[in-house]
């Protein structure tokens, strides 16, 4: 019986052994297809970089290697056992140096567009940010009616705290709004209805807002056509404006003339938010003017990313390079037939996916905003952006709310350690400021000490309460001439 119990539990271990390590294969097999590039690019992965398939260019260059392929077995195959096709090796320097100068400029290029592109999402998230943070903190809840003081009942009184707290609130999900709507205007899909910018933006009066209620009418009838629909919408909401004479292929300024320009009409709507603050006397010129300023580099943002966007390499340098590639790896398997054989095909085929492997990798990022694996992670950097501005506003920090301290003044807010172990409200009643002030002192002292015994290697002498290198004992610190001791000993720590 005791036998059987043994085998009964090495067999459920063994099991347990079996199904972890299934379960870590299958894990890592579904993090090497489906972890998405942006998740968490410096983790750790036991997959290393060369045998990753997402976010790779390898799914995209599979014909342009069959290609290749095919053309260099023809190759082969002829130079064998028909007619040599041998060249000499002084083709390949040549083809090869303009070509690595070809690649060189198209990859910093585009690499350039990207890096631009995530500097203005960067500084984006900055500004939204500040601007949440200012309006949030710096503009009184209570109204302000210059010249006159507030009057009235508690009961209006408090409805109008409640009035301004919600009109804050929307200020700042417009500034919240304009990234999301900065993101869709860049992509091309223009509207507001979007799942992630209906519930934000869409119950303002802009032109997204008219086309996606067009659109839904005339989505609902088959029989009509969605361009009647974008005719209607020229016709009654810009019936000054002609379209250009000339068909353009920029998807973006045909939408513009249709149906505005979203996040720049949202900047107008914060912008009438700023001259309502304004005229209420809740803003000072310093103020205000900081606003103005924040405006402006969100209108800077926008002209740069639609400048990444609207003006990538010329045709004909992007046409030159194409060229100038194919044209080398076409003659290549002519130079190498003489001295690889067959062996010229993978030859062909590896200098194939490193040459065209960058180009095609250039195009990708050249534009930084769309939706492919190596884009930026605009998704991403707007749902942060999101819980940023949220957290700002779930706190309580306007001056004229009567708890605006009650954060500083609590039992386990110690603000002297390590040196003294005293609560703030102790440190009050206890300490005078000159001790405050020597206690903020020695806290750089105890550092300077403690680094100063790391680099001899030595421990600290004592219950020195700073680390001093002099090591003085249970609260008392002096200088190299011992002129100083510290009064409030019984408090100094040995942290």
């Amino acid at each position: 019986m005791e036998h059987a119990d043994k085998a009964n539990k090495s067999e459920r271990s063994r099991m347990r052994d079996v199904n972890l390590r299934r379960a870590t294969i299958l894990h890592d097999v579904d993090e090497f297809l489906n972890t998405p590039v942006h998740y968490d690019p410096f983790a750790r992965n036991k997959i290393p970089f060369a045998l990753r398939i997402r976010g790779s260019i390898l799914g995209r260059m599979i014909p342009t290697l069959i290609f290749v392929g095919i053309w260099s077995s023809i190759v082969v195959y002829v130079s064998l056992y028909h007619h040599s096709l041998a060249v000499g090796s002084l083709l390949i320097t040549v083809t090869g140096l303009v070509t690595s100068l070809a690649l060189g400029f198209r990859v910093n290029s585009a690499y350039e567009r990207y890096s631009e592109g995530r500097r203005y999402w960067t500084q984006l998230s900055k500004v939204i940010r500040i601007t949440s943070s200012v309006v949030w903190w710096s503009i009184p809840e209570t109204p302000m009616t210059h010249p006159d003081p507030v009057a009235g009942t508690p009961g209006e009184l408090q409805l109008k705290v409640k009035k301004e707290l919600l009109t804050k609130a929307t200020a700042v999900r417009i500034l919240v709004g304009f990234a999301y709507a900065l993101k869709h205007h860049l992509r091309g899909e223009f509207g507001t209805d979007w799942d992630d910018l209906r519930d934000l933006v869409g119950f303002l009066p802009t032109y997204g807002r008219l086309r996606s209620e067009l659109e839904k009418k005339y989505t609902e009838h088959p029989h009509r056509r969605t361009s009647s629909a974008l005719s209607s919408l020229q016709t009654t909401l810009l019936k000054n404006v002609k379209p250009p004479l000339r068909r353009t292929s920029n998807k973006l300024i045909k939408a513009t003339i249709a149906h505005g320009n979203l996040p720049l009409e949202l900047l107008s709507f914060f912008g009438c938010y700023v001259d309502l603050m304004n005229e209420q006397g809740k803003l000072t010129p310093v103020l205000r003017g900081f606003f103005m300023d924040q405006t402006h580099q969100l209108q800077d943002i926008l002209a740069g990313c639609e400048r990444v966007l609207r003006t990538p390499l010329p045709l004909a340098f992007n046409i030159s390079i194409a060229q100038i590639t194919w044209v080398f790896i076409l003659l290549l398997p002519f130079q190498l037939v003489g001295s690889f054989q067959w062996a010229t095909i993978p030859a062909c085929l590896a200098s194939a996916y490193m040459l065209l492997g960058l180009s095609q990798l250039s195009f990708e990022i050249e534009n930084p905003f769309g939706t492919d694996a190596n884009d930026l992670p605009l998704d991403r950097m707007c749902d942060v952006i999101t819980t940023d501005v949220d957290v700002i506003c779930a706190h309580r920090m306007s001056s004229t709310a009567m708890d605006t301290w009650k954060w500083v003044f609590v039992e386990d807010n110690k603000p002297l350690l390590p040196v003294v172990k005293r609560g703030i409200e102790e440190c009050l009643e206890n300490m005078s400021v000159e001790e405050i002030r020597e206690a903020l002192r020695l806290k750089v002292e105890r550092v300077r000490g403690e680094a100063l015994n790391a680099s001899k290697g030595k421990e600290a002498n004592g219950n020195s309460g700073v680390g001093h290198p002099n090591g003085l004992s249970d609260g008392t610190n002096a200088d190299e001439s011992g002129r100083y001791v510290y009064k409030g000993s019984d408090e100094i720590s040995n942290v």
